[in-house]
């Protein structure tokens, strides 16, 4: 089960698998422009996805570029 948070960046992150979105995306397209750009809020909620949906994996789907972003790396066949 996501939270409706997790589930909102997911949904991000999968509308163009393979695109970089920065912190600064997320926190504006999940929480709003209201949000201080030097919270670690992303990081928190990129650490407890990771947790659900790399669980069986030894590899997660999504990849930390860093200084830029996030961005979901899904293999082959599972769009």
């Amino acid at each position: 089960h996501l939270t409706a948070k997790e589930l909102a960046i997911l949904e991000l992150l999968m509308s163009n698998p393979g695109k970089l979105f920065s912190r600064e995306r997320i926190l504006s397209s999940v929480w709003g422009l209201n949000m201080d750009p030097g919270t670690n809020v992303v990081d928190v909620y990129i650490g407890r996805l990771r947790k659900i949906i790399d669980r069986d994996s030894e590899e997660s789907m999504i990849e930390t570029v860093r200084g830029r972003g996030f961005r979901l790396n899904l293999p082959p066949g599972r769009i």
